[in-house]
């Protein structure tokens, strides 16, 4: 009967976070179809030209910066990323461009976080889901975390997607085995001492 309860309070957790998660992952998938279809319509070509032409100064200042100071693992790092975001221009003598497809798609990736995590945080203080509380009632993990502290971290963890849920929860089961495995041992070898 414990291995039952046990596994029925560990899936009951599982299920309310891994729901609250697909909830906001589909949510957030909708956010982005949305997105699509009405860029454009709102012309956001211009907001993404001019914040590559800011990401492109700022870059051409660190690059300046980081050959002054003669930081060659830096700047070996910045020339990396300089062949990922950048394109060279077709037109000799130029500097290079950035692409623009690249910068959209990181700040709408970055956004999409952001609201998801914001989502999860929400729904989390409004239906009270404190998914470090139910770890703690297993007694896998102890934390004493505030319970608003708690309720902000559960919603970050949900907001983030499933993964993160998933990732959490398998820590809890495998601990929770371990545990059992640590008080088996330990009841054999103290039935080992009574027999001898």
């Amino acid at each position: 009967m414990d291995i039952i309860t046990n596994v029925l309070e560990i899936s009951l957790v599982f299920i309310v976070a891994l729901v609250a998660a697909t909830v906001i992952e589909r949510l957030l998938e909708f956010i982005a179809i949305i997105m699509d279809f009405i860029e454009p319509y709102i012309k956001l070509d211009r907001l993404w030209y001019k914040l590559g032409l800011v990401i492109q100064k700022k870059y051409t200042a660190i690059l300046e910066s980081a050959k002054k100071k003669n930081k060659e693992e830096f700047l070996m790092a910045l020339k990396a990323l300089r062949s990922v975001l950048f394109r060279e221009n077709a037109q000799p003598g130029l500097p290079a461009i950035i692409r623009l497809d690249l910068l959209r798609k990181a700040v709408i990736r970055i956004f999409m976080v952001l609201l998801g995590v914001i989502f999860g945080i929400l729904l989390c203080g409004l239906a009270m889901l404190d998914v470090f509380q139910m770890i703690n009632e297993l007694e896998v993990i102890s934390l004493n975390v505030n319970s608003t502290l708690a309720i902000i971290l559960s919603g970050i963890l949900i907001g983030a997607g499933t993964s993160p849920v998933h990732s959490i929860i398998k820590y809890a089961e495998n601990k929770k085995e371990s545990q059992k495995r640590q008080a088996e041992i330990a009841r054999l070898k103290a039935s080992l001492k009574t027999t001898k």
